[in-house]
């Protein structure tokens, strides 16, 4: 009489051997790669390029709110106001991330925008 495991596994797989295709150790039932080498797989390294992006994603996040927080900061250090290349050349960065960033204020409703008498932008702390 055939035990369990023999009756569900089919005797196929059971004794079907191959190598790895990296290193050549052999592996059972037709795998592609050892455990050593699961990375070479496509499907594993589409899953770790994944990771790697959520990873960046989630660090530029950390870096813009970083951004957005030293903004207020050189906004409240000149009185709550200033042109964007003074925001600029206060947070050592190009005047068109500056005004990205004056733009992120505005929308999360932190800051208004304001032309001065010689038409440059500003932003303003609410």
């Amino acid at each position: 009489m055939r035990s369990l495991l023999q009756r569900y596994r089919s005797p196929v797989s059971m004794n079907y051997r191959r190598s790895c295709l990296v290193c050549g150790n052999s592996v059972r039932e037709g795998k592609p790669h050892c455990t050593n080498h699961i990375e070479e797989m496509p499907y594993v390294q589409q899953v770790i390029n994944r990771i790697d992006e959520l990873k960046l994603e989630k660090e530029g996040n950390k870096k813009a709110n970083i951004l957005l927080t030293d903004a207020v900061n050189v906004l409240a250090f000149h009185g709550g106001a200033c042109t964007i290349p003074r925001l600029s050349k206060d947070l050592s960065i190009s005047v068109e991330v500056a005004i990205d960033i004056a733009s992120e204020l505005v929308i999360k409703r932190k800051a208004t925008s304001f032309k001065t008498k010689r038409g440059i932008e500003g932003v303003g702390l609410v």
